[in-house]
């Protein structure tokens, strides 16, 4: 390799676009339905705005010509960085617990039928916490992970209000679950920080956790908390398999319930 080369390859790995290389690279592996850089309308701006990644999976279970399909939607800002992210948390409330946040749309289903085993295996659902706020320490400026977490729940939040344009895709009669993900995927160190029972801060090393995002303005006021995803890049395609193993599992389980069709009704 040429000097040349060498500090092409050098600079560019400074960019965050290799980062968004393997996050793409990941999803292909796993025969998700990938793009890069797609906009979206901002109800706030009424201009197009950019999402790093999306990425969408379907799930689908037959039993007895009764179908129901789940397609997933994420939405993936990636974030290359030198210096670390800390995500301040603390204990969900008993309403945060109640209301997952998560950006969902069915048909001829209910929510709660369609994906309770989604939210018990789902990689975050479960964590006991909430991030509340992000700091990139040593880095005077945090409005770089404040722009990745709007601009991926933003992405989210616009996807769940076409949702209607989905329902019946397939078919009128099947049962259909429409899930929208933001996630910020961080390619660098990142870390929770909480109290511990003694009131003391400390920080421990995460894979992911949950950030729960309460914005509200004119254009969304319908739509002001919801649950995003911060992902280390090294724990990404673990999160994303386990995202599809909830879903595999929630739709087995549901389809398990279809009673029988008896002589005759079929």
């Amino acid at each position: 390799m040429t000097d040349f080369r060498a500090k092409i390859i050098s600079d560019i790995k400074k960019t965050g676009f290799p980062t968004e290389l393997v996050v793409e690279s990941i999803f292909n592996a796993r025969e998700w339905y990938v793009n890069t850089h797609e906009y979206f309308i901002d109800s706030e701006t009424q201009k197009g705005r950019e999402i790093d990644c999306t990425g969408r999976f379907l799930a689908f279970e037959k039993k007895n010509n009764k179908h129901i399909k789940a397609l997933i939607h994420v939405y993936v800002e990636v974030k290359k960085t030198e210096k670390p992210w800390i995500v301040f948390t603390s204990p969900k409330s008993k309403m945060e617990k109640m209301l997952t946040g998560q950006l969902v749309a069915t048909q001829h289903i209910s929510t709660r039928d369609a994906l309770k085993s989604f939210h018990e295996i789902h990689p975050t659902h479960t964590y006991p916490r909430y991030g509340r706020a992000v700091h990139i320490s040593f880095k005077s400026d945090g409005s770089t992970a404040f722009s990745a977490i709007v601009s991926a729940s933003k992405a989210a939040l616009e996807g769940h209000r076409n949702a209607s344009k989905e329902e019946g895709f397939y078919n009128d009669e099947s049962c259909e679950a429409f899930i929208y993900l933001p996630i910020v995927v961080v390619d660098g160190e990142l870390f929770e920080c909480q109290l511990n029972n003694k009131g003391e801060v400390y920080i421990d090393s995460v894979k992911y956790l949950p950030f729960r995002f309460n914005y509200k303005s004119p254009a969304y006021s319908d739509q002001y908390s919801c649950h995003l995803d911060i992902v280390s890049l090294n724990h990404f395609e673990e999160y994303i398999t386990k995202i599809e193993e909830s879903i595999h599992v929630s739709l087995s389980q549901y389809i398990k319930k279809v009673e029988p069709v008896a002589a005759g009704d079929s």
